[in-house]
């Protein structure tokens, strides 16, 4: 009978198995990053002054400071912060709801894009039969709701839009709390 040889396979150098690995567990842990960026709720700073231990006070009864990652601003008293979680185009989102008065409603988006692309604000220039403009100085463009409910400033600075709308199913003024946050507000 004839003698088989059989051939050993190639051994392959364990750089050339080492490096792909490496690079596709840098592509997941990198995946998983922006995955868990996204739809983690937004991240901000709280404060309010604390009510004294001898009296039984509403903690929400004093204005508050929120403190994000691009804005920070004033909120009025009587105002609880709420969770929020991100979505879309928005890259910061923060909601106040009334303790007092619960059918008031803060709600602050911040949105990477131009004033001009903004689709709430373009929505609210289209239907003057629901929302007209009021005057606002400093580059601000507000909007109030025909039927009393609703008031929605705009902002632009450095490639992003916020949104501050102050809401009611009452017939509140919401002047005094939108100005409250929209003269207070900064960029960071």
């Amino acid at each position: 009978m004839g003698k088989f040889i059989i051939n050993q396979p190639r051994r392959v150098s364990r750089k050339k198995i080492i490096i792909p690995i490496i690079v596709i567990l840098a592509l997941v842990g990198v995946g998983i990053f922006i995955f868990r960026s996204i739809n983690s709720p937004a991240e901000g700073i709280v404060s309010q002054t604390p009510p004294d231990s001898s009296q039984d006070i509403d903690p929400y009864a004093s204005p508050g400071t929120y403190s994000g990652k691009y804005i920070s601003f004033e909120y009025p008293a009587d105002y609880k912060p709420m969770p929020s979680t991100l979505s879309g185009i928005f890259v910061e989102v923060d909601y106040f709801y009334g303790t007092k008065d619960k059918s008031k409603q803060i709600s602050v988006d911040v949105s990477r894009e131009a004033l001009g692309d903004d689709s709430g604000l373009a929505y609210r220039r289209e239907h003057p039969e629901l929302y007209k403009p009021t005057a606002a100085a400093g580059g601000v463009i507000i909007f109030t709701g025909v039927d009393g409910h609703e008031r929605t400033a705009y902002l632009e600075h450095a490639g992003l839009v916020v949104s501050v709308a102050v809401s009611s199913s009452n017939l509140n003024d919401l002047t005094a709390d939108s100005q409250t946050v929209v003269s207070s507000l900064k960029w960071k």
